[in-house]
C-alpha cells in the first residue's frame, strides 16, 4: 500500500483530493429493490454481477482528462488490469442533506473494482 499512500499525498498536497473510500467484501452487502409498494431486502448483491465496486476516490480537476490520468496512476494499473476505473463528473445534488461541502464543477469520481 505505499504506493497508494504516495498518490494518496501526492493528490492531498496538490489539493485535488476531496475524499474516498475503500469498500469492504461484496459478501457482507444487503439489496434493497422497490416492488410495488414496499421494499424487498435480499443478502449480497446481485447474483448475476460480475463486478462490484471496490471504492471510489473523488477529485478535483480541471478535466475528465485530468481525472482520467490520476485513474490511469492508480498503482495496479502498470502490474494487472484486473480492475477496471470509471471517471466520472459528479452533478450536483438538490434537495439532499449534505455531510460535506457541495462538490466543484470541477469534481470527478473514479469508482474502483474488477472489470467486467
Amino acid at each position: 500500500m505505499g504506493e497508494v499512500d504516495a498518490l494518496m499525498k501526492e493528490l492531498t498536497e496538490s489539493g485535488e483530493l476531496v475524499g474516498g473510500e475503500a469498500l469492504a467484501d461484496p459478501s457482507n452487502t444487503k439489496t434493497v429493490r422497490g416492488r410495488a409498494s414496499f421494499p424487498v431486502i435480499t443478502d449480497g448483491p446481485f447474483a448475476e454481477a460480475k463486478e462490484h465496486l471496490g471504492g471510489y476516490l473523488v477529485v478535483d480537476c480541471e478535466s475528465l482528462e485530468g481525472a482520467t490520468e490520476i485513474a490511469a496512476r492508480w498503482p495496479n494499473a502498470p502490474v494487472s488490469w484486473r480492475w477496471a476505473a470509471t471517471p466520472q463528473a459528479l452533478a450536483p445534488a438538490t434537495g439532499l442533506p449534505r455531510a460535506s461541502p457541495p462538490a466543484s464543477p470541477n469534481s470527478f469520481i473514479s469508482r474502483v473494482g474488477p472489470p467486467s
